[in-house]
């Protein structure tokens, strides 16, 4: 099975699912500079279709398949789901290196989708987002701003529950490589790493609980992928993390061929 691997380093927030809230100490928050990621951020949506995405850049941009554009827009989701979990927690420097690296160039892989679903992008409410996120209760506002446009986004390419479970098998597979590489001698040693996987598989879980079965099969496949998820929650035994007894990463690795071979027997 070959590995999708996409970095996404756009945002934090206050995507809503059920996570693990713990007591960290406060920290200041170092400010983040969203000015050359949107400058070179065309205006999204709405124009041209899949002529609209030729070109050295559209090529250079990808991701071009529906598939593609999904995960790409629920790893962003993971990695807001994660900040804000940190923010909550008061670990404000944790969740700042989640918004080190606003990319032109990650935004931009997908641009492609924003042009072939016809769909709004939401590089502007992300700069709104990045100028309050040190204060929680305007941050927690900014965000619906910003998960309303992701969600908006993602109603223009509509997905059955296959390519649902497939999203979901993708950020496992994400989760499981961040999670080996956050590991060194049996302890986290890279908690950045770790907290990525966290936010991953959450955000695989709510990828799965928001798909809507249209047959005992797809129901079926749905729940044996909850049921390999539910065998993931050990890893994370707190957030941020650094210094803690790391699990197997092959349990990760394990749910996504599983989730992957959910999908496979439906149509």
């Amino acid at each position: 099975m070959t590995r999708f691997k996409q970095k996404v380093w756009i945002g934090i927030g206050a995507f809503v699912l059920t996570g693990a809230h713990v007591d960290f100490p406060a920290n200041g928050a170092p400010s983040v500079d969203y000015a050359a990621a949107l400058a070179a951020s065309p205006k999204e949506g709405g124009e041209g279709g899949e002529g609209g995405e030729g070109g050295e850049a559209g090529r250079r941009a990808g991701p071009q398949t529906k598939l593609d554009w999904l995960t790409g827009l629920a790893l962003v989701e993971g990695h807001l789901f994660v900040s804000m979990e940190l923010l909550r927690g008061g670990a404000k420097d944790a969740a700042h290196t989640h918004l080190k690296h606003p990319s032109d160039e990650i935004y931009a892989s997908l641009r492609p989708g924003f042009r072939r679903y016809h769909a709004a992008g939401f590089a502007s409410e992300l700069e709104q987002l990045s100028k309050v996120v040190g204060e929680k209760g305007a941050a927690e506002t900014a965000y619906r701003q910003v998960e309303k446009k992701i969600d908006l986004a993602r109603q223009k390419a509509p997905a059955n529950t296959k390519m649902q479970l497939l999203v979901a098998a993708r950020l496992l597979e994400n989760a499981a490589s961040d999670y080996r590489e956050s590991v060194k001698n049996g302890r986290i040693a890279d908690a950045h790493e770790y907290q990525d996987a966290y936010g991953f598989t959450k955000v695989a879980l709510h990828v799965i609980e928001r798909a809507q079965p249209v047959n005992d099969s797809e129901r079926a496949a749905l729940e044996n992928a909850r049921n390999f998820l539910k065998e993931t929650a050990s890893l994370w035994p707190s957030l941020p993390g650094d210094g803690v007894a790391a699990g197997d990463p092959a349990v990760l690795q394990a749910a996504a061929s599983h989730v992957e071979l959910a999908a496979s027997g439906l149509r």
